[in-house]
Parts: structure tokens; C-alpha cells; sequence
């Protein structure tokens, strides 16, 4: 993958010095950065261009996607991933769309394993476009606890809902509202015995959710 990308345009070099001054990072960072998106959406470099700072331009998008670039190539160096997949249309045109809007770092946190998943030869196949539409429905809070039961299934004492009202410091309606938006999603459900009536579990689809986000 190119780190290097030379503006076409006085109007491409003069954005180049923009997101640097909002990223906090030199010139050459920032160019390696449009490369990377460019390569990503799979379009020519102006077209990443037209993409980041066209109409819809906003400092704090720019800074959201630059943290998901950069967790995103985190995750692939943990993995040893040098190969990188190229990703298709339907999945990296509304991951990123969805990302760069996401202020949540708990959410930006599952768009990133998402987009390392696609780029990953050996996990691209685990990305559903459906997923993408899942987080975007997430609350952090609904993050939070989809990556908590995801790591201890059948962990959490006394029970799913108690054990998250506790380490959330929510109320009981707050999480209950959670646990209902993420089943509504089909993430989670509740198991049929009324004496576990408090103690949600993943759906399969939140499982393969979350394997594709998990770094």
C-alpha cells in the first residue's frame, strides 16, 4: 500500500496543509493519510479528495476518520497483516461514510475492526454489509456491552442486566432500553425460561458481529 500521494491541485495541496493543521500532523502524514483513503474507497486520489473536503466537509470528521485510519492500521500491524485486501464498494463506501460521522470511541472502535476485517485476506469474507448497518443503530453504551458479553458469554453474575446497571452506573430502565434497541437490531436475545428473564445472550448474528469487529 502507497503511503505517498502528490496533490494534483493547488486546491488538493492547500486542503493537504488544512487537515494537517486539524490532525495535528506533518505533510507527509496527512498525504500518506488521503493515499490510504484513497486506496481503501478504491477511488483516484482526487476523488478521495472530492470525498473528504468536498460539500459535506467538517474538521471533526476529518479527525474521526483520521483515528479510525489509525486504529485500523494498529489492528492490521497486531495481526502481522501485510497483504491488505482491497475493499469492496458496498462495504467501504458506507463503513467510512459512517465512521467519519461517529464521535463515540466505543463505536469507532467496532467501524475500525470492521474495516481491518474487510482488509484482511483471511477475515475479509466475515464482513456483512448488514453489520455496518447494525453499529450505526449502536448507542455506546449498546457497544459497550455487545463487546462485554461477546468476551465472557455466560460470565456475568448475577445476571446480564444487573451486572451492566452496575458497571455502567446506569438504572435498570437505561439498560433495559439498551438490551431492547440491540434486540430490535438482532443482536441479542432473551432466553424463553421466565427464571432467566434478566440474563440476555447474543444472537448469532451478534456473534459474527462481533467476531468481524473484534481486533
Amino acid at each position: 500500500m502507497s503511503n505517498d500521494l502528490v496533490p494534483i491541485t493547488d486546491e488538493q495541496a492547500k486542503a493537504v496543509q488544512e487537515v494537517a493543521k486539524v490532525v495535528g500532523q506533518s505533510i507527509e502524514a496527512v498525504s500518506g493519510f488521503f493515499s490510504w483513503c484513497a486506496e481503501v474507497v478504491g477511488d483516484a486520489p482526487h476523488d478521495a479528495f472530492a470525498w473528504l473536503i468536498g460539500d459535506r466537509w467538517h474538521h471533526a470528521r476529518i479527525r474521526n476518520l483520521y483515528k479510525i485510519r489509525e486504529r485500523t492500521e494498529e489492528i492490521l500491524r497486531q495481526r502481522s497483516v501485510k497483504d491488505r485486501k482491497p475493499v469492496s464498494e458496498n462495504i467501504a463506501t458506507p463503513l467510512l461514510e459512517a465512521a467519519r460521522q461517529e464521535d463515540s470511541p466505543e463505536i469507532r472502535e467496532l467501524y475500525a475492526g470492521l474495516l481491518a476485517a474487510a482488509m484482511d485476506p483471511a477475515r475479509a469474507n466475515a464482513v456483512r454489509p448488514e453489520f455496518i448497518d447494525a453499529v450505526k443503530r449502536f448507542h455506546p453504551r449498546d457497544a459497550v456491552i455487545m463487546r462485554t458479553i461477546y468476551r465472557n458469554p455466560g460470565q456475568l453474575s448475577p445476571n446480564s442486566r444487573d451486572y451492566f446497571s452496575g458497571s455502567l452506573k446506569s438504572s435498570s430502565d437505561a439498560t433495559e432500553v439498551a438490551f431492547r434497541n440491540l434486540e430490535r437490531i438482532g443482536c441479542v436475545s432473551m432466553p424463553s425460561v421466565p427464571a432467566n428473564s434478566a440474563n440476555w445472550f447474543l444472537t448469532a448474528f451478534g456473534r459474527e458481529l462481533m467476531a468481524a469487529c473484534s481486533a
